[in-house]
């Protein structure tokens, strides 16, 4: 398929698609420009042996620039042992500000990466293909489209945007835990902004990772879900007052290190998600940070709005022998399919601080009771699966191949002997055969209060 390499005229006739795009950047803050590029041109395949994909793209607007591509791989999948994905480099004006790792194999997915602060008028963008760190050097990235985002300063978020970090990975990362999102929440008054921002790695094969169902049964998901940095804005000026990002030990560390564009160059520096304000590897990503607003949801919801990330997550299980579809006493110690899982979302408060609850489910035609808490010979640091969260948190309850919403009968809220919690709401739900969750089954809404005296509560399942 030709490429576009000897590509870079731009034709007068796409002047007014660019005139269009610039009154949707006047109306919508962000502006969405489309590729300059003649018929034919996309979709581009980029290999290693036709490595590079270049374009000069003219725009009426400066500010914080993003590359969105549209990506495909058909010769590689995240499951794979050896054919994982691909590393793919950006440039703009000849500068490397990010890379891409693609990861979505065969099916489409948008990669986002930063390609500088740019000013108003010609650039040339170009992608080329990383043979030397591709967990798959002799795969195919099928670009299906690509647009370049301009982020005005006139944008209501546009410190978001400036101040989002460069992450340089792991080495040998690009083939696992690999960061799915960056994502931001912001919180302003008169005088200053507060943003944090938090990646969403596809695994940690440190920490609670050695214990993959404990993973789960804490946190309801077996990504990493890490805050990165914390940023304190001037409003009037637009400084950094300060920064802190979270080094080795879930500690938090004052950010003096280097800045690109005004944005932060951190590393991830422990396989279990932590990051070092000094050092560099092979490669780097800065994709475009995407907001996120709870609601009162908790923190792994930010997989409901992005469910490939499900996809990724359960993959890399797969691919690293973690989980297992088959029966027998060793998928006790494995996790199964994602989809093979309920889903529970809760607001509770503990009031003794110690691991005394545990979510319950039953099953049509089973007789035995599915637990959100693994079997007590598996564990991390003495942390059995137990759960002693105070707040909105999501666990899950492993059940049977197969089994779906309208097969529960009873979600159970249990208790040890040493119990003292309030249960304020559940929600459970399951992922469908595409990994989209799928609408609440069961939800409830009060105040229960578990002491050792009344340790469990049941709560029929009207389907």
């Amino acid at each position: 398929m030709k490429t576009a390499n000897r590509i870079c005229m731009i034709i007068s006739a796409a002047i007014l698609l660019l005139l269009q795009a610039a009154t949707q950047a006047q109306e919508n803050g962000i502006g969405s420009f489309q590729f300059l590029r003649q018929a034919g041109d996309i979709p581009v395949e980029i290999t290693a042996s036709s490595p590079s994909w270049k374009q000069t793209i003219d725009t009426d607007t400066a500010g914080e620039a993003f590359i969105v591509l549209t990506i495909y791989s058909p010769d590689t999948s995240w499951r794979s042992k050896t054919e994982k994905g691909l590393v793919l480099k950006t440039y703009s004006d000849g500068v490397n500000y990010s890379d891409i790792v693609v990861f979505g194999g065969k099916e489409k997915l948008e990669y986002t990466a930063y390609v500088g602060t740019l000013d108003a008028g010609e650039h040339e963008i170009e992608i080329t293909f990383d043979k030397e760190n591709s967990p798959a050097p002799g795969g195919t990235a099928i670009v299906a489209s690509a647009q370049l985002k301009i982020v005005p300063d006139a944008h209501p978020e546009y410190v978001a945007y400036q101040n989002s970090p460069i992450l340089y990975l792991l080495d040998g990362q690009a083939v696992s835990d690999i960061p799915l999102l960056i994502f931001y929440s912001m919180s302003n008054n008169s005088d200053t902004t507060i943003l944090h921002y938090t990646t969403v790695f596809s695994n940690e094969d440190g920490g609670t990772g050695i214990q993959p169902i404990i993973l789960m049964a804490q946190w309801g998901r077996t990504t990493d879900i890490e805050l990165i940095c914390r940023a304190v804005i001037d409003n009037s000026t637009g400084d950094v007052l300060e920064m802190r990002y979270q080094s080795d030990g879930h500690s938090f560390s004052t950010f003096s290190g280097r800045r690109v564009n005004g944005h932060p160059v951190l590393r991830v520096s422990t396989s279990n998600g932590m990051f070092d304000q000094a050092g560099e590897t092979a490669v780097k990503l800065a994709p475009m940070p995407v907001p996120f607003v709870s609601n009162g949801r908790p923190r792994p919801s930010i997989m409901d709005d992005y469910p490939w990330t499900f996809r990724i997550m359960n993959e890399e299980m797969f691919a690293e022998d973690k989980a297992t579809t088959k029966k027998g006493p060793v998928s006790k110690a494995l996790l199964s399919d994602a989809r093979s899982y309920i889903y529970v979302d809760f607001t509770a408060s503990n009031n003794n601080g110690k691991r005394t609850l545990e979510f319950l489910a039953e099953i049509k035609g089973k007789k035995k009771r599915y637990s959100s808490n693994p079997h007590p010979m598996f564990s991390y640091e003495n942390n059995s699966g137990m759960l002693a969260k105070s707040g909105t948190y999501r666990t899950n309850i492993k059940i049977p191949l197969g089994a779906r919403p309208v097969d529960v009968t009873k979600i159970i809220v249990r208790g040890t002997g040493e119990v003292d919690y309030n249960i304020k709401e559940i929600k459970t739900f399951m992922l469908g055969k595409d990994y989209v969750p799928e609408p609440y089954f069961f939800t409830f809404r009060g105040d229960v209060h578990l002491t050792p005296e009344n340790r469990e509560v049941e709560f029929h399942v009207v389907q």
